[in-house]
């Protein structure tokens, strides 16, 4: 009875050791160069457009995406003798799993008088990070100088590259 075990074990043994590794397919990021453009408001409206470095994966039926990009923003005035237009620049970056979708953006904003550097958490829900809708937290590190610049923002993000286009 001993000696059968010990067969048994040797033979499992070499088995395990025998058998070449077994590599696990990873799926690959479909990355592509993507317009980012968007709309929203922040006690005023905003419109921002730019790039994103867009990546896209399918694990079984479920679509991840993640993106890093940077835009400019714009925040007009209708009271120009009054106020500034507001210009932004901002960097940020997406992470989408089916329809929920966290993103984290820093900006400067400027109206040639006045600056403020703004950091702005995200979330939201959407298509595939594809088209987005946000709402966001302006953290201000300048103590707000703009009145038309609130604490929080809804807005709309698209990414669409050549390949969605092509749909």
């Amino acid at each position: 009875m001993k000696l059968k075990v010990v067969v048994l074990c040797f033979l499992f043994s070499m088995n395990l050791f025998s058998q070449d590794e077994v590599q696990k397919a990873e799926p690959d990021w479909d990355e592509s160069i993507a317009f980012h453009g968007g709309f929203g408001v922040q006690k005023s409206l905003f419109a921002e457009l730019g790039i994103s470095k867009f990546s896209l994966m399918e694990v079984g039926y479920f679509p991840i995406s993640k993106s890093i990009y940077t835009s400019v923003e714009f925040s007009p005035t209708l009271k120009s003798d009054e106020e500034n237009h507001i210009y932004g620049l901002k960097v940020g970056c997406e992470f989408n799993a089916f329809i929920v979708s966290v993103a984290l953006e820093a900006k400067y904003q400027t109206d040639f008088k006045d600056n403020d550097f703004v950091i702005t958490p995200k979330i939201g829900f959407g298509t595939f990070g594809v088209i987005t809708f946000y709402y966001g937290f302006n953290i201000s590190t300048g103590d707000r100088p703009f009145s038309r610049m609130g604490n929080h923002q809804f807005s709309i993000v698209c990414n669409l590259n050549k390949k969605i286009l092509s749909m």
